[in-house]
């Protein structure tokens, strides 16, 4: 069942975070159309959708106008970070509002309601979720089950693998980035984005031996100009590949490429119904970022050399491919990178 069904009028719906504007950003014209609806989307996260965009608002605009309005629930999404939102939630239900959360994700769900060392789930009517693992896990922080409800992501409902009819001439490659950096997780797990991307262009260089384009994606969250930063050095240093950075929706890019590749991103999975050649690498993790790669088959790799082969294999359509052995830290000192 898709989100807008579940809805009634006279609701507002609250954006903050990447998954939660997706979803919407899916289904805003039917909202609009079928119910009395409104969006707000807080402005301390810029999101380049006309639709929702216009309606950027800060938090504290943002609650001068609710005290004048009167709507039957106010929906919003989940943040791990976003200290600012869970202030928010605290303030409209002291204004005594109704509130609902959509939880676009299935890691992480005590910490997105963690808030003083407290749990904020107590504040919440219901619950939409769109995996059964989550409502266990909400269960074990004392929600009521009656009060979890779970729902179809529509990024991926009753869909499947669609023909994949690729351009030969495209020989082009999509990394779809992620903050690590700006969550201060580099020390944690050993690498970040930056790092990533300067290993897998060093070795695309060396073994691929055609000219190709190299696209990045960086995540919603991510800072652009330091992104921009860290590659100038690489597109200066080498011939054979084109790296340039992508702001487009990523279902423009879906037939568009050889290989889609990433950390954890639930952009790989939507991108596997419409390409099968999706790669995940996750080196290091000592904790599985998104159990639901496995769950859609995407092949994911812990170990750098393996994926690199592997990606290279995909994109050259071959069997075989030499053995091979790179380091991330042979990579930093070849190129300064932030970490």
């Amino acid at each position: 069942m898709k989100i807008g069904k579940r809805f009634k009028n006279n609701i507002l719906i609250l954006l903050s975070d990447p998954g939660c504007i997706s979803i919407i950003g899916y289904e805003i014209n039917e909202l609009k159309r079928r119910y009395n609806t409104d969006i707000y989307l807080l402005n301390n996260y810029k999101y380049k959708n006309n639709a929702i965009s216009k309606n950027i608002i800060s938090n504290k605009i943002f609650l001068k106008n609710i005290q004048k309005s009167k709507y039957k629930f106010i929906l919003t999404g989940t943040t791990k970070k976003n200290i600012e939102l869970k202030k928010l939630w605290l303030k409209l239900y002291d204004l005594k509002y109704e509130l609902h959360v959509f939880i676009d994700a299935i890691i992480n769900i005590e910490e997105r309601f963690k808030f003083k060392n407290k749990s904020l789930t107590k504040i919440f009517k219901k619950f939409y979720v769109i995996e059964e693992i989550v409502k266990k896990k909400l269960i074990k922080l004392k929600v009521n089950k009656n009060n979890i409800i779970k729902i179809n992501h529509p990024l991926i409902y009753n869909k499947k693998i669609n023909n994949f009819n690729k351009n030969k001439d495209y020989k082009k490659i999509i990394f779809l980035s992620e903050p690590i950096y700006e969550y201060n997780e580099t020390k944690r797990i050993g690498y970040n984005q930056y790092i990533l991307i300067n290993a897998i262009v060093v070795f695309f260089e060396k073994y691929l031996n055609k000219n190709i384009t190299f696209l990045i994606k960086p995540h919603p969250l991510e800072k652009v100009k330091n992104l921009k930063k860290n590659i100038l050095g690489l597109e200066n240093k080498n011939n054979k590949i084109k790296i340039k950075i992508v702001e487009k929706p990523i279902q423009y890019y879906y037939n568009k490429v050889d290989l889609c590749i990433g950390m954890a991103t639930f952009g790989l999975i939507e991108f596997k119904f419409h390409n099968p050649n999706v790669l995940s690498i996750q080196m290091n993790r000592k904790y599985d970022p998104n159990p639901l790669l496995k769950k859609y088959k995407i092949n994911t790799y812990k170990n750098l050399n393996y994926f690199l082969r592997e990606s290279v294999k995909v994109v050259k359509k071959i069997k075989k491919l030499e053995s091979i052995n790179i380091s991330l830290k042979k990579i930093n000192k070849l190129h300064k990178v932030i970490n």
